[in-house]
């Protein structure tokens, strides 16, 4: 029989886990968790929303990616770029009413979500190759 390799497996990244490397797995779950709590805490405040926020968007994207994605090793979370960049883009259309701040954001979130799908259907990863390495390594090294 012939194998077939799916581009999204569901916990693609378990293939070859090996329980021995359980319990160093959990610790450094609980290192990243005890990081970026207080860090999704900032970055919704950064971003003009209530705090709780950034549990809202961390806790999910962690749980996705450990479901759909493909490294062991990357770290999935808010970033203090994005914080900075939605609240430049909400805060002029919001008109400091806090209901339509955070139903914008959701949208600016949900439409950023569908625009990386789209991206990854169309399988435009080769843009990446015109983004020079310094910028590529600050990106991808950056922590949540």
């Amino acid at each position: 029989m012939r194998s077939e390799t799916r581009e999204w497996p569901v916990l693609g990244s378990l293939q070859g886990y090996r329980p021995a490397w359980l319990r160093s797995d959990l610790i450094a779950g609980l290192t990243v968790w005890a990081v970026l709590v207080p860090e999704s805490l900032a970055y919704a405040s950064i971003a003009g929303l209530p705090p709780v926020v950034g549990l809202y968007a961390a806790a999910p994207a962690l749980i996705l990616y450990a479901l759909l994605g493909s490294s062991r090793h990357l770290i999935v979370g808010p970033m203090s770029a994005t914080a900075a960049l939605s609240a430049a883009i909400i805060m002029p259309v919001a008109h400091g009413d806090g209901g339509r701040y955070i139903a914008l954001s959701t949208a600016l979130a949900i439409c950023t979500g569908i625009a990386g799908l789209l991206a990854a259907l169309l399988r435009l990863g080769f843009v990446a190759s015109f983004i020079s390495e310094p910028v590529l390594k600050g990106l991808s090294s950056v922590s949540p």
